[in-house]
């Protein structure tokens, strides 16, 4: 869902500049899909994905009816051998990563927008541009709109936010409804459109109320406006994934988990900056450590609002712009 919600937040300026912007992908959910259509000139939808050959067969296809200026590759499983064959299909290829999971990258540009990306060790097959650093974070124009610039922490916060991706197959939410229980605040709980147990969860929250009256628990399924919320929210619980930047962005003070085996470079960049407050589920998050997370940042406004400051002086929201000016306007 990350990977979707950034592609957007580069189509979103690239069609301010007049261009007209292309989306090739195999994402089978209906909700995502709308988001994807309302930010495109063009969807098409591949069968199937790399390494099936009818992939790049698809994409050679589209690029020799429409001669882009450029493509734009986010996705884990787009290694060497695809990128060497994208780079005859347009003047421009611009690879988004987080890992530094490959041998070599095969690209014109090279974007990774995390904290601590320059320290990675990128090999290039050939000369190429590093656009690395949170000074290219992509964030989309909803957020850029409702930004409070010059934030400031409630001395005693009462909302907290839990937005765990566009799936979260681990099921964390439960751990995390489970961790709140007792507290006294009112939690909103997104629940992104990939997520299978929402009836499970919503059960779970009325379970956890009657259980105890003085915590408040809502579901959010699909939110149509998460710069609303963020808004709303003294404390987020969040996966350690591009949404980190949109709070940083936004101003929300954040407890990270790591839900995924790619978060744990995101995690410890923030954690290294002082940017989050962890909470371990290395090996089965307990409901505790969690819990304990959660207290440390609502009990300390100081350290709540250092946060708040230094994290928006981070991101400003001009990232897409910066990359926009690479790609489109960069001679080859």
């Amino acid at each position: 869902m990350g990977h979707v919600m950034r592609c957007i937040a580069l189509a979103e300026a690239a069609r301010e500049q007049g261009a007209e912007c292309i989306f090739v992908t195999s994402c089978a959910s209906d909700g995502v899909l709308q988001k994807i259509q309302t930010a495109a000139d063009e969807v098409f939808l591949l069968d199937e994905i790399h390494p099936d050959s009818r992939d790049l067969a698809a994409l050679s296809f589209i690029c020799q009816e429409f001669q882009p200026d450029g493509i734009i590759l986010d996705g884990y499983h787009f290694d060497e051998e695809y990128q060497l064959r994208v780079r005859d299909l347009a003047p421009r290829v611009l690879v988004i990563d987080d890992t530094c999971h490959l041998r070599k990258y095969h690209c014109d540009i090279l974007l990774n927008q995390n904290l601590g990306a320059e320290r990675l060790p990128y090999s290039l097959g050939r000369p190429a541009r590093l656009l690395l650093g949170p000074e290219y974070a992509l964030i989309r124009q909803e957020f850029i709109r409702s930004r409070i610039a010059g934030r400031t922490a409630r001395e005693i916060p009462r909302n907290v936010l839990v937005t765990l991706g566009g799936a979260d197959p681990g099921n964390y939410t439960l751990k995390v409804m489970e961790a709140l229980k007792g507290l006294e605040v009112h939690t909103r709980i997104v629940l992104g459109p990939l997520n299978p147990a929402g009836d499970q969860i919503e059960s779970k929250a009325h379970e956890l109320m009657l259980q105890a009256p003085q915590t408040r628990i809502e579901i959010v399924r699909s939110s149509p406006d998460m710069p609303a919320l963020m808004n709303w929210a003294d404390i987020a619980v969040t996966s350690a994934s591009s949404t980190c930047w949109e709070l940083m962005f936004m101003g929300v003070p954040m407890v990270t988990l790591t839900t995924a085996s790619n978060q744990h470079m995101i995690n410890n960049n923030l954690l290294e900056g002082k940017r989050a407050v962890f909470a371990e589920i290395e090996n089965g998050m307990k409901a505790k450590s969690l819990r304990e997370a959660i207290a440390v940042m609502m009990s300390h406004y100081d350290r709540r609002q250092l946060l708040i400051t230094q994290n928006q002086k981070i991101i400003d929201g001009h990232g897409k712009y910066r990359i926009l000016s690479n790609l489109l306007h960069r001679s080859k």
